[in-house]
């Protein structure tokens, strides 16, 4: 097989391995870096901010739900719902 042929098949198993990953309710560290996309270093200086797991007081694991809780907290709404709270608040403002 060519150089060519090995590489589309380790991109494309590399590709399985992560919409594998992303099924699985329980990730470890390494795992939630690559479903986050953050780096090593960045996880641990944010790590106190997330829902974690240390059972055996050195590994650790995240429940992908709370990972999912993490990255979208912090919402910042749209321009249209700006425009739209805007007017609600004009319309039911009590006039004087």
């Amino acid at each position: 097989m060519s150089n060519e042929k090995l590489d589309q098949i380790e991109v494309k198993l590399d590709r399985l391995a992560k919409i594998l990953l992303f099924q699985k309710a329980i990730l470890n560290f390494d795992e939630a870096v690559t479903y986050t996309g953050y780096s090593k270093s960045y996880l641990y200086r944010i790590i106190n901010k997330i829902k974690h797991s240390k059972p055996s007081g050195k590994m650790i694991f995240f429940a992908r739900k709370d990972l999912d809780d993490f990255l979208l907290s912090n919402k910042i709404k749209s321009q249209q719902e700006l425009d739209d709270q805007a007017n609600n608040y004009m319309m039911n403002k009590p006039r004087k």
